[in-house]
Order: C-alpha cells, then structure tokens, then sequence
C-alpha cells in the first residue's frame, strides 16, 4: 500500500481504495449509464481487500486463478447484479494482466459480444491527462448534454449464483472436514475440491479449503454462518468468489 501512494496509485487515505467503496461510487454511475437504473452505491454489495490472505492468493494460483477486485454490473431476468468484491480469475483472462495503474473494462453485448478495453487509470500523469482533456473539450463546446431515459427506480437485487473458494481455520481434531461437508450438503452445496492442511508453526491448528460448485450467494452465506458457529473453528471463515 505504501508504494501504491507513493506512485501515486491511490490517495493518502486508502480507505475508499482497500475497502472497494471507491469501485462502487463509479459503478454505479456506470450501471444507470448502461443498464437504464437508479443506482446508489448503497445498492450494491460490496466487500474489500482488507482480509484477502497472502495464503489465499498462493494457493489459487496453483489452481490457475488470480485475485482481483472487480467491480460486476448485470441485468439479470428482472433484477440487477451489482457487486464489488475481491474475484478469483482465470490466469488467462483479459482482466489477469491488469497490474499497477492500469485499470481495465469488460462490456459484454448482445450483439458484440465480449468488448475489453484497458489503460492507465490512475497515477499524476493519468489523472491529469484525463482532467486536462476534459478541460479543453468544454472550452471548445464540444461537450453536449447526456441524454438518459428515465432511470428504473423499482429494479430488484437478483441472489446471483457462483462458484466459490471457502477457507477455514480449525482445530485439528478428527471430524472437522466431515463437519464442514455436511453443512455444506445440507444447503444443497456441491463440493468441487477439499484441501486441509496443518497451519506451520501453531500446534493443534490447521486449515480446510473447499471449492464449490455454482451455488446461490445467500445460501452460501448462510451455511458459511453455521460453519463458523462450530466449536471446532478457530476464526472467521473466508470466502471468495470466481469470475
């Protein structure tokens, strides 16, 4: 974080940055822009990268996946996908690459398909680069009115569906993996990969990893609530969701 500020990448204060409230402020004005709703950042589910474990990170890369904070807004059926969380991505997906002060963009259409645009996004230069382009194009009156149709103001939050990466500090006693896919199945959660392993340097605890099949997000939740209610666990369960 502290070679992120001093490169300019975000403000002195990073709360809005780490916590993702940043990401949701622009998704919203983005998501009344393209998908025709009025959209508070209230609105939208958002969690930041305060508690992304280094761990973590090494351990989906030998699944082939990287984390990112993505920002996600999707017309579902009759309600809306508004999120911005941290995203477990394939290694060779366009957003992967997005390093540093670059920022990147995927739109998806109906009929153009999948459109990726990337650039620098942050930084002095960029910044003012951006601020300075503004400027001169109002001074020239090239800059009309947007013209929006009226917002949607009655649209519903839809409970989207994901595969998920759920992390579990334990104690290391006989039962607790059996515990943990029992709670799962009893919420219909199809399990994908289970992984435990003792934690170095701290006897008696360990960690279970379990991927999930695609499932619904507040059926995850709740079953991760019972699971981090079990006298076994250690500490707060952990949960990250793929792209």
């Amino acid at each position: 974080m502290e070679e992120a500020r001093q490169k300019g990448f975000c403000e002195k204060d990073p709360t809005l940055d780490i916590s993702g409230r940043d990401a949701a402020q622009k998704l919203a004005i983005l998501a009344g822009i393209a998908l025709g709703a009025y959209v508070s950042d209230k609105d939208i589910l958002v969690e930041g990268i305060e508690e992304t474990d280094p761990d973590d990170i090494a351990f989906v890369s030998k699944l082939g996946y990287v984390v990112k904070q993505i920002a996600i807004a999707a017309r579902e059926h009759n309600g809306l996908d508004l999120r911005v969380h941290p995203s477990l991505l394939p290694a060779r997906h366009p957003l992967a690459g997005v390093e540093g002060e670059e920022n990147g963009v995927v739109l998806e259409g109906d009929a153009v398909g999948g459109l990726t645009f990337i650039g620098k996004g942050a930084g002095s230069l960029p910044t003012a680069s951006a601020v300075l382009s503004d400027i001169v194009e109002i001074a020239r009156g090239r800059v009309g009115a947007i013209h929006l149709p009226p917002l949607d103001r009655k649209w519903e939050r839809v409970d989207f569906e994901a595969c998920y990466y759920l992390r579990f500090p334990v104690k290391d006693v006989p039962g607790v993996i059996g515990l943990i896919a029992t709670a799962l199945g009893n919420k219909g959660i199809s399990i994908s990969r289970v992984d435990a392993a003792l934690v170095p340097g701290r006897e008696g605890e360990g960690g279970v990893r379990v991927v999930t099949h695609r499932a619904r997000e507040s059926v995850v939740r709740r079953a991760v609530g019972e699971i981090g209610r079990l006298p076994c666990l250690t500490g707060k369960p952990h949960l990250l969701r793929f792209f």
